[in-house]
């Protein structure tokens, strides 16, 4: 059985092409934007030992390592199907595999203050309270979350005075990153009935690339990922 397998594999590989796969610039702006906001979204944080207090946040993780990687995941699935360049496939495939990087419960409370931002006229805060049901974990968990998410430059704290619950918000320059990121992601489900993954179209990548936080990082960030 383990014979047969490797040689089923080696005549896999060995039909496939050796030219590299094409990469092109809204594919490396997009990786650049995922990476920058997910090691941004999971770096650690320290607490207090005792009583869980928040002491301070270091520096976040730097994506370049990050995005290189999610560029191999993404040539390397290029590679099996046999494609010519990275397209709206692999790169929902990469996009899923990005999102299911961070925490659980950090990716459940920026979901929920997306899901605000859209849903809500005026005042796109919420609750900590509201966050927690809709994340469906316990209040106090969620408070930890959304202030680890603070230290990270990720949300904001508008605090309401003694008596009234603290209300939180995502950045401006985040919401329509991770808008796209977890719908661009959920392009990498099999269709029931093909099997394949679908595409999500050029225009969705584009957008994922002008929802980059600022130009002069966007485009620091390219540069290495291109190095």
């Amino acid at each position: 059985m383990r014979r047969d397998l490797a040689q089923a594999m080696h005549g896999f590989l060995a039909a496939r092409s050796t030219t590299p796969p094409a990469v092109d610039d809204t594919a490396i702006s997009t990786l650049a934007t995922v990476a920058d906001f997910v090691t941004r979204a999971r770096s650690g944080v320290v607490r207090d030992g005792y009583r869980r207090e928040l002491e301070y946040a270091p520096e976040p993780e730097a994506p370049t390592r990050f995005a290189k990687v999610l560029l191999a995941l993404g040539s390397g699935i290029a590679f099996a199907y046999d494609s010519p360049a990275i397209t709206p496939r692999e790169l929902a495939l990469v996009l899923r595999v990005a999102l299911d990087c961070l925490p659980i419960i950090r990716r459940r409370v920026i979901a929920a203050l997306v899901e605000s931002s859209i849903t809500m006229t005026g005042d796109d805060a919420v609750s900590t309270s509201a966050i927690a049901g809709a994340a469906q974990f316990s209040t106090s968990a969620i408070r930890r979350a959304l202030e680890d998410l603070q230290a990270l430059g990720l949300v904001i704290c508008h605090k309401a005075g003694r008596g009234n619950p603290d209300e939180w918000e995502l950045r401006d320059e985040w919401v329509d990153v991770f808008r796209i990121l977890a719908e661009d992601s959920s392009d990498a489900t099999p269709s029931h009935n093909s099997g394949t993954v679908e595409d999500g179209g050029p225009e969705k990548w584009e957008g994922m690339s002008r929802a980059s936080p600022t130009s002069a990082d966007a485009e620091f960030w390219e540069a290495e990922v291109r190095a």
